[in-house]
């Protein structure tokens, strides 16, 4: 059974992950200007997820023993982590090219990590089981929104 700090390491690795998707998204808006208001939006409801992150996190501390991990350990996460961030740097750099950042971003909301995000953490607590459904649900939102883009840059 993980210990309370054990599910708040990983409860701030997922936090963590959701403020680097939402800065990877807003380093998008220099790449794709003529998609500056869809990377912005994308980038509020990353910063919203990491919000939910929060309160995920504070239930943890309220009542440890109503959760346990779910599918992801936390080097799961900072791989992720690290490889977005490496990801930011090549864009600021101008480094990736427009259909490669597309194309990383929808493998990103496509992987095993952002595709079952709802099961992040255990626990019998439907308002978590329901905020972390919310989340889901978005990712899902995201992939579409990215799938219109990418079709719209190979014409």
């Amino acid at each position: 059974m993980a210990t309370q700090k054990e599910l708040l390491e990983l409860a701030d690795l997922f936090i963590q992950n959701e403020e680097t998707l939402a800065e990877f998204y807003l380093a998008c808006q220099d790449l794709f200007p003529s998609y500056r208001e869809q990377f912005l939006d994308l980038a509020k409801q990353e910063e919203g997820h990491a919000r939910i992150f929060a309160q995920v996190k504070a239930a943890i501390q309220e009542k440890p023993g109503a959760f346990s991990p779910g599918r992801f350990f936390p080097q799961t996460l900072q791989v992720m982590i690290a490889g977005i961030r490496q990801k930011i740097g090549e864009l600021r750099e101008r480094k990736l090219n427009s259909n490669y950042a597309l194309t990383y971003m929808m493998d990103t909301e496509n992987s095993l990590l952002e595709g079952e995000i709802a099961k992040a953490f255990q626990t019998e607590d439907n308002q978590v089981r329901e905020l972390l459904d919310t989340v889901q649900r978005a990712t899902a939102a995201h992939r579409e929104t990215l799938r219109a883009i990418l079709l719209q840059e190979r014409k």
